[in-house]
This record gives C-alpha cells, sequence and structure tokens, in this order.
C-alpha cells in the first residue's frame, strides 16, 4: 500500500544471520519490512528481511536483506509463467451442492440455492434484500452485480427499450430494513437563468404526484423517492424503479429545452 520510493544504498558486509538459519547482508539505508532490494540493471538482489533499529546488532540507520537465493527455492513450487498467472481464474463453488457459479449469479444453476456475496448478510434485512433481489431481476437486473454496498445497488436501466442511453438509478435500503431510496440523475445546472431554473423546479415539485421529488445536490438535479417496504413486494419496487426512471426522462428533456440544462445520466463522483 505504500508509492514506490527508489534509494541509493551500499552494501555493508556483514558475517551474520537472521533468526540464527539463513545468511543476510546489511544496507546503508534504513527500508520498511519486505522492501525489495534491486541492482542497477533491476534484478532483486533480496528483501528487507529486518527494519532499521532491530535489537539485534544492527548499526544505526541500516537494513538487513534477506538474498534472494536463500528463499527461491521455497517460491518454487509457486512459480510459473506470467501468461499461466493471468489467465488462471478462482473456481467458486456453491456451498450446497458444490457446483461450480459465476461469482455474478444470483443462484446456484445446479441446485438454484441462493449464492454469498461480498457483503454480510443481515438477518433482520433478509426478507427486504429478496424483495430487492427480485425486483432487480424482473428488470432483467442480477442483483449481485449491481450490489456496490451492504444497503446499496446501483443500475442502469433505460426508459423504453429503443432509448439510447440508459439512467443510474442508486437503491438503497436504511439499516432497518423499512425504507426504500431510489435517486436518479437528471440535469447539471444551467450556465445562466438560474432564477427562473430554480423556481421551474419548485413548480415542478408541487405538481409531482407520488412518491418522486426533484432536488439539488451541488451542480447536480436529481429526481428521488422514498417508499416504505412494509408490505412491499418484487412487483412494488421494479415499478418504482421503472418510474423514476421513467420521471428523470422526462424531466431531462424538458430541463434540456426549456434552460439549456447539461443532461446527466451517471452521477459525478463525489
Amino acid at each position: 500500500g505504500q508509492s514506490l520510493r527508489l534509494a541509493v544504498a551500499r552494501v555493508c558486509h556483514v558475517a551474520r544471520k537472521v533468526d540464527g538459519l539463513l545468511p543476510a547482508f546489511e544496507l546503508d539505508v534504513a527500508a520498511p519490512l519486505g522492501a525489495p532490494v534491486l541492482d542497477p540493471e533491476g534484478r532483486v538482489l533480496g528483501v528487507v528481511a529486518a527494519p532499521s533499529g532491530a535489537p539485534s546488532g544492527e548499526l544505526p540507520g541500516h537494513s538487513v536483506v534477506l538474498p534472494a537465493g536463500a528463499f527461491q527455492p521455497l517460491l518454487a513450487s509457486a512459480d510459473r509463467p506470467l501468461v499461466e498467472v493471468r489467465e488462471r481464474a478462482p473456481v467458486y463453488r456453491c456451498p450446497a451442492c458444490e457446483e461450480p457459479f459465476d461469482i455474478e449469479s444470483d443462484r446456484c444453476l445446479g441446485c438454484g440455492r441462493l449464492l454469498p456475496h461480498a457483503f454480510t448478510p443481515s438477518p433482520a434485512r433478509a426478507g427486504v434484500e429478496q424483495v430487492i433481489r427480485k425486483g432487480l431481476s424482473a428488470l432483467g437486473i442480477i442483483a449481485n452485480r449491481a450490489r456496490v454496498g451492504p444497503r446499496t445497488w446501483r443500475v442502469a436501466q433505460r426508459p423504453f427499450p429503443a432509448a439510447e442511453t440508459a439512467t443510474q438509478v442508486d437503491v438503497e435500503i436504511d439499516e432497518a430494513g423499512r425504507l426504500l431510496t431510489l435517486r436518479a440523475p437528471v440535469v447539471g445546472l444551467p450556465a445562466a437563468n438560474h432564477e427562473p431554473f430554480y423556481r421551474f423546479l419548485l413548480t415542478m415539485n408541487d405538481q409531482t404526484t407520488g412518491e418522486f421529488r426533484v432536488s439539488i445536490a451541488g451542480d447536480e438535479v436529481s429526481v428521488s423517492c422514498v417508499a416504505s417496504l412494509e408490505g412491499s413486494s418484487d412487483h412494488d419496487a421494479a415499478l418504482l424503479i421503472d418510474g423514476l426512471v421513467q420521471m428523470a426522462d422526462e424531466y431531462r428533456r424538458t430541463l434540456a429545452e426549456t434552460f439549456d440544462a447539461p443532461p446527466r445520466f451517471e452521477s459525478a463522483p463525489r
């Protein structure tokens, strides 16, 4: 996790051993544990086996280096051509039937069991997560592929099949699993006519029915909704997402034509 730092060092030929087993030498520079030691041609001479100041008699500001030849035999069994390492992929198996599965799949193709994912499941939200999974599946979206957090999914959905560009929708459930929040970008702020633009947004909010609302965060206008998950079905979740995308598309065209606001289909990184 550290950035690369290069330092010129001289070898001090000190006869000693690390842990009394393998020969080592010292450099006249302090280096972190595990740092590689290279020669001018880029060949690996060894790695730093003990940092400066270790209680074994090294000189202050020096580092103990374990020569590469001392541990090369230990790595021989894992030494493979780069092509083999690059093309090798891990195999994931279903915990119920041992059938291999794609890590982005929701269910095992062999037994139909819901597959584990990268985020620790919450028993309190298990039913709600199931609603989201099935709702996304109804829209043709694989939930595991769209999941970006323990309680968050990010999908790209078109308002109608022939639409050129899909709209990003952030889907989030609260900690208790009671509320569903959806958010989709609409436009960026126009270069001029800000006051009538803001008034127009307020009017749009007054005329909007249901859970959908328009809001501004930074330089981005988005449409969002917060809905209760109590008694909701996967069909309800799919309808909300689809409705939000269609409303975002309608508002996007209106604001772009009326105020020359730049369309936004994806939220800018925050």
